[in-house]
């Protein structure tokens, strides 16, 4: 049982800190090139999970047990922080912060199908009853986002230059929500070879710092192409406070994580580290005063979609 409530409790700071991080990427996306700033982030993620492994964490000095876990790492590292992220990134710009949480949150139910075939984690009647309210959310959250299109209110990411420059006409809407349920797929695959991972490695911090390192390895190619590192070279360190700060975020947010896996099931630390749109729409009011405009009928999809992960994670 302690297991268990150290699990939900470390992911659920992870999704404080998601939560923050979306708020952050939305705030620096004025500041500097968007690009940049996401090249930004995952240096800082190698760096501060580095630095994460020198810490005397639960699972230091854990000896490898099974060589595959390393490759399970990486992988992860792929799915989530490159794949994922990067998805989860163009939905931001495309839906607004609270939104693209919202969606990306639907990702807890490929969680459960994928914990339940491949690591053997079962589906109590409790988890079927929140994945199938999290579906009502999803639900009411497309019927709202097409009557947020038809009227014009969608809040529009403009603005300066980068791979991220978006405005909301020619469908954007649409191609924002396809973008945030496949963020989706892609983290909830990205947890479950984190946790395949730390069967064979009981390190949590290793597992953060190998994945946070093959995901920059693996984007390197694509920003020295679309000449992120040049724009980031040019952006002075006053523009960079935004993205600098969602780089520490999501450091924390992936040990937080990683932490989470190592005591409990794959289910429940996923389902807890989705709450993150609770503490977006929370952040955004606070320190956007009012820029993220929600209609009623969102706020009762992100609630419908929160309630259906805690009942997953009971």
């Amino acid at each position: 049982m302690r297991g268990f409530s150290m699990g939900v409790a470390f992911a659920v700071l992870a999704s404080l800190c998601w939560g923050a991080y979306n708020l952050f990427v939305r705030r620096g996306r004025d500041e500097m090139d968007a690009g940049a700033g996401f090249l930004l982030t995952l240096l800082i993620n190698v760096a501060a999970t580095a630095a994460f492994t020198q810490l005397p964490l639960p699972g230091a000095g854990a000896p490898l047990r099974n060589r595959v876990a390393v490759l399970f790492f990486v992988l992860a590292g792929f799915s989530t922080t490159l794949l994922g992220r990067t998805l989860y990134f163009e939905s931001i710009f495309r839906i607004g912060p609270s939104r693209a949480s919202a969606w990306k949150n639907a990702s807890p139910i490929y969680t459960l199908l994928g914990g339940a075939l491949f690591l053997g984690e079962l589906l109590p009647a409790l988890t079927v009853g929140g994945v199938l309210l999290t579906l009502a959310g999803m639900v009411l959250l497309g019927r709202e986002q097409v009557a947020s299109e038809r009227s014009g209110a969608l809040v529009s990411a403009g603005g300066g230059g980068g791979r991220f420059h978006i405005g909301t006409e020619g469908g954007a809407p649409r191609v924002g929500l396809f973008l945030g349920i496949a963020s989706g797929l892609a983290f909830a695959t990205g947890v479950l070879l984190r946790k395949a991972g730390l069967q064979g490695w009981t390190n949590p911090a290793v597992g953060s710092a190998i994945g946070a390192a093959s995901a920059c390895l693996g984007w390197l190619p694509f920003s020295i192409s679309r000449g992120e590192i040049r724009a980031l070279l040019r952006t002075s360190p006053r523009r960079m406070k935004y993205f600098l700060c969602a780089g520490a975020a999501s450091s924390l947010a992936q040990l937080l994580v990683f932490l989470s896996l190592q005591v409990t099931a794959s289910a429940v630390t996923h389902a807890a580290s989705s709450l993150e749109p609770v503490f977006t729409m929370l952040l955004s009011y606070l320190l956007f005063g009012g820029r993220e405009h929600l209609s009623p009928g969102a706020v009762l999809a992100v609630g419908l979609m929160c309630g259906g992960v805690i009942l997953v994670g009971l």
